[in-house]
């Protein structure tokens, strides 16, 4: 009966060794295509921390009828990583007046970073405002990210 124990638990522990193979084998497979295809990393500790957003909306320009080249420029995306996980966003964002840009967030769909900006439901006038909005993303995969804006009414 001594036997039969030894044998099982031989064979128990090769199943246990093949298992662990096995699995480090398909962990640095998933990295390799990970790495291919940009998934995020969810085995490591810091995708485990929630993102976090810094947003400020300031200001108002006028835009004139025909928008000058100078505020062309000034709708222009500054991308700018301040570290490995921290994406600053900077542009100007035009908003009926004399309506403020009351808060901020963002969504990731993909490779696409879509920063939505609130504003109040009231009808604005008839003019329009350049405003300078500023989202300071942590806890980002570093990536080369599209990035779109969503004007959402009524969120305060």
């Amino acid at each position: 009966m001594t036997k039969k124990w030894a044998v099982k638990r031989i064979l128990i522990l090769i199943g246990f060794v093949s298992f662990i193979f096995l699995c480090l084998f398909m962990y640095r497979n998933f990295q390799k295509y990970q790495a291919r295809t940009g998934l995020p990393d969810y085995f490591s500790q810091e995708s485990l921390q929630p993102s976090a957003l810094k947003f400020s909306a300031r200001g108002c320009k006028m835009v004139e009828a025909a928008p000058t080249p100078e505020q062309e420029q000034l709708k222009r995306i500054q991308k700018t990583w301040l570290n490995e996980n921290t994406l600053l966003i900077k542009t100007h964002v035009s908003v009926q007046c004399p309506l403020k840009i009351q808060n901020g967030n963002y969504k990731v769909e993909g490779n696409t970073l879509i920063l939505e900006y609130g504003i109040p439901s009231e009808p604005g006038a008839a003019c329009k405002c350049l405003h300078e909005v500023s989202y300071e993303i942590t806890n980002l995969q570093k990536g080369d990210y599209e990035i779109k804006f969503l004007e959402i009414h009524g969120r305060t």
